[in-house]
């Protein structure tokens, strides 16, 4: 959420420049929370396998049933993020945005209404306590506005970052789980195939060194010279990653994969071979 609030100033100094360097500083700002949250589960993940290892032994399929919980304290994470979030932003916009539209006919986000606008309130606040002198009850109202406005950015902080990545991490956790538990119960598990056991792990790792060099043709390789550039850019980026990670995905199973090996499907034993 620093990260953001920065880049938000951030990116509107570079837009005095143009576009193409107000670009760069939103995408790069924007990839942190993307690498950070995919690199940060991957390394946890792995370390709670290996701990977790010490104590099952060679009980795999009671290890990576364990494992599961790391899925689930994601989603709890998520829950809580989502809520918090939206709790700070709904209460400010009752008190602030909603107030104005109904009582007064004010548009959202309009600088008539003092409690969207910093400044507005900063102003009023000066004005209000040295010129006019008004008594406590109006000093309170102006600082209730204050508090509204801190309300809505912390909301808007909580809610579009930490609980959509945490929404992001909690879906990006359970997928890995579950198929660490499919494989688990396959002869990689049976037969104690390390690195067999962790393919969807490795892919992971891939697809984090596919986006970085993604992320590479949006900032360096390619400058964004107008707005109408901005939406092709984006586009080249999921063709460029879509044909890099199905390129490393083909490579890493075929070196961690074996020519064949068993899974269960529904309670049924199924052989499956390479191509």
């Amino acid at each position: 959420m620093k990260i953001a609030t920065y880049a938000n100033a951030r990116t509107t100094l570079e837009a005095r420049k143009g576009v193409g360097k107000a670009f760069i500083t939103a995408f790069r700002s924007g990839a942190v929370m993307g690498f950070l949250l995919a690199a940060n589960g991957l390394l946890v993940l792995y370390i709670a396998i290996n701990l977790f290892k010490i104590y099952y032994g060679e009980d795999w399929g009671g290890l990576f049933e364990a494992i599961t919980g790391y899925g689930l304290g994601g989603s709890s994470m998520a829950l809580f993020g989502r809520v918090g979030g939206g709790i700070y932003t709904k209460a400010a916009d009752v008190g602030a945005d909603l107030v104005g539209k109904v009582e007064r006919n004010i548009p959202e986000d309009d600088p008539r209404n003092p409690a969207v606008r910093n400044r507005n309130l900063k102003l009023l606040h000066f004005i209000f306590i040295f010129k006019h002198s008004l008594n406590l009850f109006f000093i309170c109202l102006i600082k209730l506005l204050c508090t509204q406005v801190i309300a809505d950015n912390v909301g808007d902080n909580v809610g579009d970052i930490a609980g959509m990545g945490s929404d992001l991490f909690g879906s990006y956790a359970e997928s890995s789980c579950a198929a660490l538990v499919v494989a688990s119960i396959s002869s990689f598990g049976l037969n104690h195939e390390f690195t067999a056991m962790l393919y969807p792990l490795i892919v992971s790792s891939v697809g984090i060194l596919v986006c970085l060099i993604t992320t590479l043709f949006a900032t360096d390789f390619f400058e964004i010279k107008a707005v109408k550039e901005i939406e092709p850019a984006l586009k080249k980026q999921l063709v460029i990653s879509t044909v890099l990670m199905t390129v490393g995905v083909a490579v890493v199973s075929f070196i961690a994969l074996p020519t064949s090996f068993t899974i269960f499907n529904f309670g049924v034993q199924k052989d499956v071979k390479s191509w």
